[in-house]
């Protein structure tokens, strides 16, 4: 019987990676697969798996290099977006520390990796950066195309001088990045922040298109820091940050995505005011520091116009809504947005319809919250918009037979979202009403109906989430739409 090493060797030698004079290396480990490795040829994600069985049975035996080099050639095979991610924070291997991949690259020089094929088939080159060593240990062939994008990896396990020496390293060569995104998996960005005094050049400025610091907060240092970029990244066009307020100065004009877990409104107003070219804004929670002097000259000026615009996410998710902590309404009662194509809000309906009505966006997507509705308040704002084609509600402590009574077409009445494709109901709160189902059955049926006479477009999704107890009956109407998902979250 074959043992693990001599397994492997055949499987290199059938994917043309070895020759018949090459010494296995393995013979010492013991058999740890099944047989049928040895009897048929094996895909890549076979020899991934093996690679891995390999890796858990030699770093028991403190042989870790041995063990990557072992399966250098076979992962060869694999996407290169999966062997990036192998060669970066060990994203695809549980377990792996940015020791493995300092590991890794040495055993890749070893083995004669072929870098200049992976640098050449990827122009989106993602680097990771861990430790020092890591980016020492890369070839100069791959150290020179580390200029496009740049993820740091933070964890508590890096030390902050560490991560200095690897961003001065890494300012060798060339430091032109496009995009630089923190990954930080301590929950705090604070200990990069020092580093990127050093590591950002006049280079990496003027190239500098995208910046990702989801855990990013405000304290001094990192406002004057992001205060900088923002005045000197003239190409920027995409800012991901855990915080926006007006101390952290505002980005070029040349934004075009903006998310932010904390904005202010005031900020977010200026931003929308500045930036021409915005296209998305996604806002998870908004903080009202708009002083009373500032109300009084929004509310003479009127409504400004966000031109571009075609995506707003205001708030939390659908799930997590919490009227205390949102400040939508104010913020959508001031734009106008001829461009909307989604929106996701807290407001209540007649500020969606006041929305529509002054801007007449090609509005196809709507995800809204009912604790700012009425039973009649959603239906004004619906009304206006036919050009809707996806609608999620989520119906807090609201009975949704409004909505589905509503949604039913009827004979001499206005139908009320002619083109809807897409209907999401996400049922929560304890004071919620059962769905009736001969009501709903109703509305499903009507509605096909209507759609095989040509009058509306045929509801192909039907996605109900309750939190509370639904009816059975309900599923049975699941034939009368072209794809329905009952998903009930109570046992």
């Amino acid at each position: 019987m074959l043992t693990t090493g001599s397994a492997l060797h055949n499987a290199r030698l059938k994917l043309g990676l070895e020759d018949a004079s090459s010494v296995s290396h393995y013979s010492e480990v013991e058999p740890a697969l099944d047989r049928r490795h040895e009897q048929e040829d094996m895909s890549p994600l076979e020899l991934m798996d093996l690679g891995q069985r390999l890796d858990e049975k030699l770093s028991q035996q403190g042989t870790l290099l041995a063990c990557y080099r072992s399966y250098l050639a076979p992962i060869r095979r694999l996407p290169v977006e999966i062997l990036l991610e192998i060669f970066g924070a060990g994203r695809v291997l549980p377990g792996w520390t940015p020791l493995h991949a300092v590991q890794l690259v040495k055993a890749a020089e070893a083995t004669c990796f072929h870098w200049h094929e992976i640098i050449k088939g990827t122009p989106d080159l993602h680097t990771w950066i861990a430790l020092p060593q890591f980016c020492k240990g890369v070839p100069r062939q791959l150290r020179l195309s580390m200029g496009k994008l740049l993820r740091v990896y933070v964890s508590p396990s890096v030390p902050t001088f560490q991560l200095d020496e690897t961003l001065q390293l890494l300012a060798k060569h060339g430091n032109r990045w496009e995009m630089f995104e923190v990954v930080n998996t301590s929950g705090r960005c604070d200990p990069i922040i020092p580093s990127l005094y050093d590591g950002f050049t006049d280079e990496t400025f003027d190239s500098l298109t995208t910046l990702c610091i989801p855990d990013f907060h405000v304290y001094p240092i990192s406002e004057w820091w992001i205060k900088m970029v923002f005045a000197r990244a003239e190409r920027l066009e995409n800012v991901s940050l855990g915080d926006f307020r007006p101390s952290m100065g505002f980005p070029p004009a040349s934004l075009r995505s903006l998310r932010v877990a904390e904005g202010s409104l005031l900020s977010l107003i200026d931003v929308l005011r500045r930036c021409d070219q915005l296209e998305r804004l996604e806002v998870t929670k908004i903080l009202d520091d708009v002083p009373a002097a500032a109300n009084m000259i929004l509310a003479r000026e009127g409504p400004f116009v966000a031109r571009n615009v075609r995506r707003l996410e205001l708030g939390p998710a659908l799930a997590d809504w919490h009227s205390e902590e949102c400040q939508c309404e104010r913020l959508l009662t001031i734009i106008t947005t001829p461009a909307l194509q989604t929106l996701s809000c807290y407001a209540s309906g007649s500020t969606l319809r006041d929305l529509y009505q002054r801007s007449a966006p090609p509005l196809g997507e709507l995800q809204v919250s009912a604790y700012a509705l009425c039973e009649d308040d959603i239906l004004d704002a619906l009304a206006v918009v036919p050009s809707l084609r996806t609608l999620r509600v989520a119906a807090h402590h609201w009975c949704p037979d409004v909505l589905i009574r509503a949604l039913a077409v009827r004979g001499g009445s206005l139908i009320l979202c002619p083109n809807l494709a897409h209907l999401e109901i996400s049922v929560k709160g304890e004071g919620v009403q059962l769905i009736c189902p001969d009501m709903f059955r109703h509305m499903i049926e009507s509605r096909r109906a209507a759609a095989d006479a040509g009058l509306i477009a045929p509801l192909k999704n039907v996605d109900l989430s309750p939190g509370g107890r639904i009816l059975p009956d309900i599923c049975r109407a699941q034939t009368a739409a072209a794809q329905f998902r009952y998903a009930s979250h109570v046992p």
